[in-house]
């Protein structure tokens, strides 16, 4: 990478933890400051999620390499179908954060389908998919949190980088 790119790589990862760890807080209750939780890659933060979504970039290239292209979503197993669930949610959330005027609860919604997504994926393997099929159905439901992740980070003011620096 260039010093540029690394620095806007930088630059977006923390802000990103910064306001991640800002919005995350439900406006009614109590702010607890805590330094070390912004930075974390696992947890609820900002950097969790926007690894998300670069390790799901990181998938959509290595499938677009490998000749394998999105199909129409086949719910095989339990993962999958979690999934798709988790997926079915966004418009509810989205309406009643708005309507709450309560960015938390996006917040809350984004670090939870990056969970479902991650047990999805540990167990539901797109380049080594039973049949074509299969993987041409998960790389649909990836590229499907790929874009909520992003849309909903958009939303709380949040860029997701495109691939993230390994230190």
């Amino acid at each position: 990478y260039t010093a540029e790119e690394i620095e806007k790589m930088v630059s977006q990862i923390a802000i990103g933890a910064i306001k991640y760890q800002d919005l995350k807080n439900n406006t009614a209750s109590g702010y607890v400051f805590d330094l070390d939780d912004f930075a974390k890659f696992e947890g609820k933060t900002g950097p969790y999620i926007q690894y998300a979504i670069a390790r799901i970039n990181s998938i959509l290239r290595k499938a677009g390499e490998a000749g394998i292209s999105e199909g129409p979503v086949r719910l095989t197993n339990k993962e999958e179908r979690d999934l798709a669930l988790k997926i079915a949610q966004l418009n509810a959330v989205v309406m009643r954060a708005h309507t709450e005027k309560e960015p938390s609860i996006v917040s809350d919604y984004v670090y939870g389908l990056a969970q479902v997504f991650s047990g999805f994926y540990n167990v539901s393997p797109i380049m080594s998919a039973e049949t074509p099929e299969i993987a041409a159905s998960r790389l649909r439901l990836a590229r499907m949190v790929r874009d909520i992740l992003k849309l909903l980070l958009g939303l709380l003011g949040i860029e997701a980088p495109e691939v993230m620096l390994k230190k």
